[in-house]
């Protein structure tokens, strides 16, 4: 079972990982998405360490669904700087 809850930020990159694999879902997992549970986990993980992501996005073979729904929770200048690991066209979400 994947842990849900935002106690500090190896946890909030647990989750971010678990949502890139596919392993957490708006289908496994609808309280993650709606509670703003995942958007917690980016923002924590973006304030104490910005380039955590960018590097996790590289290091790794994830789903398009686990990158659109993580792209989803970020700013919009964010998801451009980094559109190149997401792999995401910009017209998929009005970029």
């Amino acid at each position: 079972m994947v842990e849900t809850r935002n106690r500090d930020s190896s946890d909030s990159q647990g989750l971010i990982e678990a949502v890139l694999g596919g392993e957490v879902t708006v289908e496994t997992h609808p309280h993650v998405f709606r509670d703003d549970i995942l958007f917690n986990a980016i923002f924590l993980t973006e304030s104490s360490d910005p380039d955590w992501l960018p590097g996790i996005l590289a290091s790794g073979e994830w789903t398009l669904a686990g990158k659109k729904a993580i792209a989803g929770f970020l700013s919009e200048s964010r998801r451009e700087a980094l559109r190149p690991l997401l792999g995401i066209a910009a017209d998929e979400f009005g970029w």
